[in-house]
């Protein structure tokens, strides 16, 4: 979701090519390539995954210790 919004904000909110003030320019330039990076970052982790410290790991660990502990009591 965070590159479908990303794509079209980035062309067209941030459209420093369409602009003439050197300030408006250099300040939009920053910004489009802000969301060109974090662009780029979503797209690498919905690629790859978030890793081994994100939320989604922890809770997975998390849960199966609790079920291999709850299986010993057994």
């Amino acid at each position: 979701m965070l590159v479908a919004f990303l794509l079209p904000v980035t062309l067209i909110m941030h459209a420093y090519w369409r602009l003439h003030d050197a300030g408006s320019i250099h300040i939009q330039n920053a910004m489009f390539s802000k969301n060109l990076s974090m662009l780029g970052a979503a797209l690498l982790i919905a690629y790859f995954g978030a890793g081994p410290i994100s939320i989604d790991k922890w809770s997975e660990t998390s849960i199966n210790q609790r079920k291999g502990a709850s299986d010993e009591s057994e």
